[in-house]
């Protein structure tokens, strides 16, 4: 299965396919290029020399695990890499795993030579269903998650659901969560089919495609949210503060999860918090106020004196609202 989503300087595919791994190097045209080849200790290392293997011309570098990585630090240093190397503009990244090297190796691919091509091959759920779709790159900065970063949209992406056998259960959950986002804000039907899905059970090529195909729906409208594409952060507002404060005790999804709870109707969080809880899935935070605050007021949604929040009041739609950050913390009482 193949998703096109079009934009005005090209058109980028995203092949679905079990299996599709070994196939990468004919997909995207690998063999006669220079590839830094960009992986993570959590991600099987099968993975990434699967796809070295259809490289004649590849520099491998394999990084520490979590959010930690999404730093200047890294920045720097796969951008030194690069340049030692030898790479050109004619030069490609293969990024292998999570949302923290899809982020990562996306804003280097958007600043290296002023842009090469990037090609994701996504290894969790949260990477297939979300992170490596819509060209969002960016480190982390100061504890304020994502604080810099561009919009650069990748030249491919390979979704294998099969590489998702050897996800933790935990990883495969929160992934679940960006299925939930999607499907409570744009599609009715697709949330009820999700509620039927069994916990931990490895989903369909299907199932993923018609997650990529809502946000293909959304972003192909607005590539660099300055309207509708801003439905995709529901939830994100206090989740990412979550997150922050929570410093990798909890994943982005989990956090993100937590967030969607204090934007709804009482109809809909409950229906959400059943969905969670079947998924083994936090449900609520303890953290102080004052910590909360600090980090809400560094939201990139941020207008002035408010923030534009996404709200939904039934299953399938939504509405934008702005409030200002003591209207959102009145929110938190939902989550505790």
């Amino acid at each position: 299965m193949k998703v096109s989503i079009p934009f005005e300087k090209a058109e980028y595919e995203i092949f679905v396919e079990n299996g599709g791994l070994l196939k990468i190097g004919e997909k995207f045209s690998l063999k006669n290029r220079h590839v830094l080849l960009v992986t993570d200790e959590g991600v099987p290392a099968k993975y990434s020399e699967i796809v070295a293997k259809q490289c004649n011309k590849v520099l491998k570098i394999c990084l520490p695990k979590g959010e930690k990585t999404k730093c200047f630090d890294k920045l720097l240093f796969l951008t030194e890499s690069m340049q030692k190397a030898g790479f050109t503009r004619n030069s490609c990244i293969v990024a292998v795993g999570g949302g923290v090297i899809s982020d990562l190796c996306g804003l280097v691919a958007s600043i290296y030579m002023r842009g090469i091509d990037l090609y994701i091959v996504p290894t969790t759920l949260m990477a297939q269903a979300d992170a490596s779709v819509g060209g969002k790159n960016a480190i982390n900065y100061n504890g304020v998650k994502n604080f810099i970063g561009t919009f650069y949209q990748p030249s491919g992406i390979l979704v294998d659901p099969q590489v998702l056998q050897t996800l933790d259960k935990r990883y495969l959950a929160e992934g679940f969560v960006e299925l939930i986002k999607i499907a409570v804000t744009c599609d009715k039907n697709f949330f009820e089919q999700l509620e039927k899905i069994e916990p931990f059970s490895l989903l369909t090529d299907r199932i993923i495609k018609k997650g990529i195909e809502l946000k293909k729906g959304i972003i192909e409208q607005d590539p660099e949210e300055k309207g509708l594409r801003r439905v995709l952060n529901f939830g994100h507002t206090i989740g990412h503060a979550i997150e922050s404060a929570e410093q990798g005790k909890l994943l982005h999804g989990e956090c993100v999860g937590i967030g969607m709870l204090a934007f709804c109707s009482n109809a809909v969080q409950t229906r959400i918090l059943k969905l969670l809880q079947k998924w083994d899935l936090p449900t609520s935070t303890q953290l102080d106020m004052e910590v909360l605050h600090h980090f809400i007021q560094y939201d990139k949604k941020r207008l002035d004196k408010k923030i534009r929040v996404v709200y939904v009041e039934k299953i399938g739609s939504f509405q934008f609202l702005e409030e200002t950050v003591s209207e959102i913390l009145q929110r938190v009482e939902k989550i505790r």
